[in-house]
């Protein structure tokens, strides 16, 4: 029987301990790195994302507004999605959008990051966001 739902949980504190706790769950399907409303660092939210995904699991990180640096090195890292707080207007939703896609589609720059495997996996990451 296939789930219905879908469980996941918040990331406050950036001991990596933690977030394999949850990561370990069974009944965990996505965790959220909080940028917003704690004092994780964007290294912090690398390494966390790392042990998410080792565990199978999807890593999405809340940001701690609409900045294209960090939405870039946020997904440069491998995180699944962002959830950006405070946007007003379609033109808040309008910046998130270009900050986070390639051109032509958007204005994100290009790099061998994480996301795709240091440039192992480079053609196959940026199609998925061009096609």
């Amino acid at each position: 029987m296939k789930k219905k739902y879908s469980i996941g949980s918040w990331i406050t504190l950036s001991h990596p301990s933690i977030t394999e706790i949850f990561a370990n769950s069974k009944e965990i399907d996505w965790l959220v790195i909080d940028l917003e409303h704690s004092v994780i660092s964007l290294f912090e939210t690398e390494n966390l994302i790392r042990i998410i995904k080792l565990k199978g699991k999807l890593a999405y990180v809340r940001l701690s507004g609409i900045d294209p640096i960090q939405i870039k090195r946020v997904l440069d890292s491998g995180a699944d999605g962002i959830i950006v707080p405070m946007v007003n207007n379609a033109q808040d939703v309008y910046k998130v959008i270009n900050y986070s896609l390639f051109p032509p589609d958007g204005s994100r720059s290009f790099s061998l990051s994480r996301a795709c495997d240091y440039g192992v996996n480079f053609k196959n990451y940026i199609n998925n966001f061009i096609n």
